[in-house]
């Protein structure tokens, strides 16, 4: 019995893990899920993540920025700065669903008594969300006073929280 129940719950980790929007370009269509990028000047990008029902808030600012380490790294660039960034959110709710539930007893006497209860409305709402940068990227660190990433810790950092190659 407890190898069933361990077995099950590996199982269901496996689902729960691989259900999360993985780090890939969006397919566009009917999910969407994931990043596109748009090169706006020689050195500026804007970078678009999209997570599904299960992809946390964190999760999908820290793969927008790990997509940005990516295009600076692709191009030749040590360094970026997010000029802008835009944080978006999708909800969906389900339509409210009454639970009812019957329970068959037999009597002494042979008979079929029905029990039903009533336990109210349950409704479930799935939240989509969605993370915009545009970063400008640089060879040497920037000497403003501004938050400067570098792009291959940044990268290192989050590929390896996320176990992404």
């Amino acid at each position: 019995m407890l190898k069933k129940l361990s077995f099950c719950m590996l199982l269901l980790s496996f689902f729960v893990i691989g259900c999360s929007t993985g780090y890939k370009q969006s397919g566009g269509g009917l999910t969407g899920f994931g990043f596109q990028d748009f090169q706006i000047e020689e050195d500026t990008y804007k970078i678009r993540f999209s997570g599904n029902a299960i992809t946390t808030k964190e999760k999908v600012e820290d793969l927008a920025l790990l997509r940005a380490s990516e295009l600076a790294i692709k191009h030749g660039y040590n360094y970026f700065v997010v000029l802008q960034e835009e944080d978006d959110y999708t909800s969906k709710t389900q339509k409210p669903t009454k639970t009812i539930t019957q329970e068959e007893k037999k009597t002494s006497s042979g008979r079929v008594s029905t029990t039903t209860a009533e336990e109210g409305y349950s409704q479930e709402v799935e939240t989509y969300f969605k993370k915009a940068l545009v970063v400008k990227c640089y060879k040497e660190k920037p000497s403003e006073n501004i938050a400067v990433y570098d792009a291959k810790k940044t990268y290192d950092s989050i590929s390896a929280m996320y176990k992404i190659k």
